[in-house]
């Protein structure tokens, strides 16, 4: 069942990037694009290997994927869509915890205006201010899965840790690490192999994504600024983890949310030089 449920989660995050793009009033033609580009990357490029074999990046990925859509539907009110995406967080932790940094982020994405343009950070810190209580109750719940997953260990292994303070992943030395495992995590590739076209695709959407939070162009005006924070999440844990082995299973998690970045500047281009309607006609 669960070598099957992977073939489920890859259609299922590619329902969700479609849902995220039309909720960003992206153009049709970009949205057939964009969620077309994810298909073929996860069944044609290496991504395809790990379908289907017994891990559980793909799980952990739609966990988080869903998770980020009940949030950025809890912009529109309504209590159960805060437990879901609270739920699924906590799913998405407990399968992978190097997804931690990404389920936390994600939280941002309740910031998101409803109507009108993100207006930066000050607009985000406005409606902080008015719906504090979704991080109250995501966040608290966050931590509380992780001190439940402490105590889980404590009772079974006598350490009050996530995982062994001897896992093979964790490395606080660095020498190791940066920048090899954020290299691995963008391209989907060891270093020195040069990426591939998914890797130039997740690449493209991280830096558009990054720049985003600082620089704020005419092209990236309403670029939800909770992605950003979301990617930049994800990233920050392999500034100390280790990457090990079954390349790309570690950009199986940041792809989606790459590839709806990518998409969103896609749209923006085609904006700037008005061919939406001539595309779409």
């Amino acid at each position: 069942v669960q070598h099957m449920a992977d073939v489920w989660c890859v259609l299922g995050a590619t329902i969700i990037i479609v849902a995220f793009a039309i909720k960003l009033r992206i153009s049709p033609l970009v949205v057939f694009i964009t969620s077309t580009i994810y298909l073929a990357i996860n069944l044609i490029a290496a991504f395809r290997y790990h379908i289907g074999k017994g891990l559980v990046e793909n799980h952990a990925m739609i966990y988080m994927m869903l998770a980020a859509w009940f949030l950025y539907k809890a912009r529109e009110g309504g209590m159960m869509r805060i437990t879901l995406a609270t739920i699924f967080g906590i799913f998405g932790y407990w399968t992978r915890q190097d997804h931690l940094g990404a389920i936390a982020g994600i939280a941002f994405l309740a910031l998101e205006p409803v109507e009108g343009p993100t207006n930066g950070w000050r607009g985000y810190w406005d409606r902080f201010k008015l719906n504090w209580k979704v991080f109250a109750v995501y966040w608290g719940a966050g931590i509380l899965s992780v001190l439940a997953l402490c105590f889980r260990n404590w009772w079974l292994g006598g350490v009050f840790f996530p995982t062994s303070k001897a896992h093979t992943n964790i490395d606080f030395s660095t020498y190791d690490t940066f920048p090899d495992s954020i290299y691995t995590v963008l391209t989907g590739k060891f270093l020195p192999a040069f990426p591939g076209l998914p890797g130039y695709m997740v690449m493209l959407g991280v830096i558009v994504a990054l720049l985003a939070m600082v620089w704020r162009p005419r092209a990236l005006s309403n670029f939800p600024l909770g992605l950003s924070i979301s990617i930049l999440g994800l990233l920050a844990p392999y500034i100390l983890l280790v990457t090990w082995g079954y390349p790309p299973r570690y950009t199986i998690h940041i792809l989606p949310l790459a590839i709806l970045s990518c998409g969103i500047i896609l749209n923006s281009f085609f904006d700037s030089h008005k061919l939406r309607s001539k595309l779409n006609d």
